[in-house]
């Protein structure tokens, strides 16, 4: 418990400070105006084929953040499997250096099927990780896919299978989709996954949602995955998630039962 306050407080403290920055410093420091690659994701739609909708949205792009010191220092192993040699070609929408590369958004699929990685081959996203615990690499980090909207010129996609329920604990379409909790491989492996590609990749800063650049995916990933991943990744790495309100084409600001621990809300 004294964890979980511990992190809360700095949750809290790290949001307060960004908030308190007027609204026009936070957008110039964050946003630039890009090129138009923005486009919904297949995340949480459950398109069978899990391809991209059309392009929507302007590309923004933070210009400018610093690093925290948090715990970061040090190199993290996850186990990968690479699979980038069997899933279509057609979703590498364009290529970047590694340099170019910002941020993390995290995603839930909206359905599992098992912990077998060829049933998700499909799946518009760098990486997937599965219920057992399993990291699948479906896409280089310097591969641009059309996952997070007008995230994804700058930032790699990790998606969580299943299909988690929200703050209010409802589920989309459960009867299709199932009602799943992020199981404990999961949350591992995600926090695993963000910190190491933090390490491995220098310019990182930016831990953020999908709902935070789509006006359709309000429960993407859920209260679970971002505080198991997202919160902890702001309170241990010190990441940035653009702090109270940050949002942008129309998608919406994390909220703050997603900050507050399940037992909590």
């Amino acid at each position: 418990m004294q964890f979980l306050r511990t992190r809360r407080v700095a949750a809290l403290f790290h949001s307060a400070l960004w908030g308190a920055i007027s609204a026009g410093a936070r957008i110039s420091a964050l946003l630039a105006a890009g090129i138009l690659l923005g486009s919904a994701s297949a995340s949480a739609q459950l398109e069978d084929d899990f391809e991209a909708a059309a392009p929507e949205g302007e590309v923004t792009r933070p210009t400018e953040a610093v690093r925290g010191q948090g715990i970061r220092r040090r190199s993290v192993g996850c186990s990968i499997l690479d699979q980038t040699a069997f899933t279509p070609v057609e979703k590498r929408k364009a290529e970047r250096p590694l340099s170019a590369i910002q941020g993390i958004v995290l995603h839930q699929t909206g359905f599992r099927r098992g912990s077998d990685a060829d049933r998700y081959r499909r799946v518009t996203s760098h990486f997937v990780i599965l219920p057992d615990g399993q990291i699948v690499k479906n896409h280089p980090e310097t591969s641009v896919v059309w996952a997070s909207n007008g995230f994804n010129a700058y930032t790699v996609a990790i998606e969580f299978a299943g299909n988690f329920p929200s703050a209010r604990g409802r589920w989309w379409k459960p009867d299709d989709y199932g009602r799943h909790r992020p199981t404990s491989a999961q949350i591992a492996s995600g926090q695993c996954l963000v910190h190491k590609l933090y390490f491995d990749i220098e310019s990182i800063v930016w831990i953020l949602a999908h709902r935070q650049a789509s006006p359709r995916r309000g429960n993407d990933p859920g209260p679970d995955i971002w505080y198991e991943v997202g919160d902890w990744a702001v309170a241990e790495l010190e990441m940035n998630d653009g702090g109270l309100g940050f949002s942008i084409n129309g998608g919406r600001s994390i909220p703050d039962s997603w900050r507050t621990p399940p037992g909590e809300r």
